[in-house]
């Protein structure tokens, strides 16, 4: 038996349908991946910089502690309202994970503010960047990648 004319026509016409619908899923397939790996590049960077963050405020604490302790190491020497020489810049140590960061700390003094106040006291400050400017941390940039925390203790 051949088949009819009518049954070929048909035959034709499904092969065109499944060649469009076939065209139509590579090309949503292909979207729905290229919007996967935009998702993942944006979450590696933003894990990327979170790491930074941290790494810069760690940076900024060892800062902190460095001035606190030379603060110390001077008052009682010199009991006065002085502080050491400030600001101080210096790049992390090269050996550790914070390598890429610099630490500006800054000292400043106020002496008691009323008549039967004595007390001394001293506000330490450490900025860690990890781009420093001429002056150090921080640096008025604006690169995306600039990563920067600052933080500070008061002694009395």
């Amino acid at each position: 038996m051949k088949p009819s004319r009518l049954a070929i026509l048909a035959r034709t016409r499904a092969r065109g349908v499944s060649l469009v619908t076939a065209v139509f899923l590579v090309v949503v397939l292909a979207g729905l991946a290229a919007a996967i790996v935009r998702v993942l590049v944006v979450q590696q960077a933003t894990a990327a910089m979170d790491v930074l963050g941290l790494q810069a405020y760690q940076a900024a604490r060892s800062g902190l502690e460095w001035g606190v302790y030379q603060q110390l190491r001077v008052q009682p020497l010199v009991p006065s309202v002085a502080c050491f020489a400030s600001p101080q810049t210096f790049a992390m140590p090269a050996a550790g994970n914070l390598r890429n960061f610099t630490v500006t700390v800054t000292c400043t003094a106020k002496a008691g503010n009323t008549a039967g106040d004595t007390t001394n006291r001293w506000t330490i400050a450490a900025v860690a960047c990890n781009q420093p400017g001429a002056a150090g941390c921080p640096n008025n940039t604006t690169n995306v990648e600039y990563v920067q925390r600052r933080v500070q203790a008061e002694l009395n």
